[in-house]
């Protein structure tokens, strides 16, 4: 390669890094002035509830209602924007990450969940992988929280977690026994705010699987989303097991 040339890349890959580090920068701040607003809707609507909600007849309080909960919603849409904006700037501190560890303290965090769905999970052993910790554990939650939240009316989940490794990475899946991704539908639901069901039914702002993908590349891995054999969820990603921090 001539050296003009490596010139040429070398401001290329300036430039893209440049218009990155802008355009996640204006992703953190319109994320964090949003929030601000909602805090203040928030709170004078609990100080007009507690002053007069008495005095409120039932459409009033209906229509009260739909602001509290349009707030709440509207609230967690930025939070989970702003953790997905933090996600992509920071780098991460990569080291040594025992996964049977960080999904012990997962399965311990959402215990109540798993006691109320009254839940079977089931983990074999997990490697030890290079990554960030938190990262990861991250990753794990919004995986195993997805499986214990999207599940068939009537049933208990039923989830396994286990990994497999070759030469070069470790293929970690967890797999469900819940309501499914439509097959057209398995590449949307990792995009930002995109859901493959009704809010009614299941509520939520679709950001789980969305940061569980930023975390994954930032770990220069893949994630994706397979038929299971039988009715349910398999979500499969990708460590290579020389993982470093991943620009993208």
């Amino acid at each position: 390669m001539s050296i003009e040339l490596e010139v040429q890349l070398a401001n290329v890959q300036a430039e893209l890094d440049a218009l990155r580090a802008d355009f996640n920068d204006y992703a953190y701040g319109v994320s964090h002035d949003l929030a601000a607003p909602f805090r203040q809707i928030d709170g004078f609507a609990n100080i007009i509830l507690s002053k007069h909600g008495d005095q409120f007849d039932e459409k009033t309080r209906r229509h009260f209602d739909i602001i509290m909960k349009g707030t709440e919603k509207g609230a967690g849409i930025v939070e989970s924007l702003l953790s997905y904006s933090r996600i992509r700037t920071e780098t991460p501190n990569m080291s040594a990450v025992d996964c049977n560890g960080v999904v012990t303290t997962v399965l311990d965090e959402l215990d109540e969940l798993v006691q109320y769905s009254n839940a079977e999970c089931s983990v074999a052993d997990l490697p030890v992988i290079n990554g960030d910790t938190a990262l990861i554990k991250r990753l794990f939650y919004c995986l195993i929280h997805n499986a214990l939240l999207y599940n068939s009316p009537g049933s208990s989940p039923v989830i396994e977690i286990y990994s497999e490794e070759n030469e070069a990475e470790w293929t970690f899946s967890v797999s469900d026994n819940g309501i499914g991704v439509p097959e057209n539908q398995m590449d949307n639901v990792f995009k930002v705010l995109k859901r493959a069901v009704a809010e009614k039914d299941y509520p939520g702002h679709g950001m789980g699987l969305t940061i569980a993908k930023c975390i994954v590349q930032h770990h220069l891995g893949s994630i994706r989303i397979q038929s299971n054999d039988s009715k349910g969820c398999l979500v499969r990603f990708v460590i290579p097991k020389s993982a470093g921090y991943g620009k993208y």
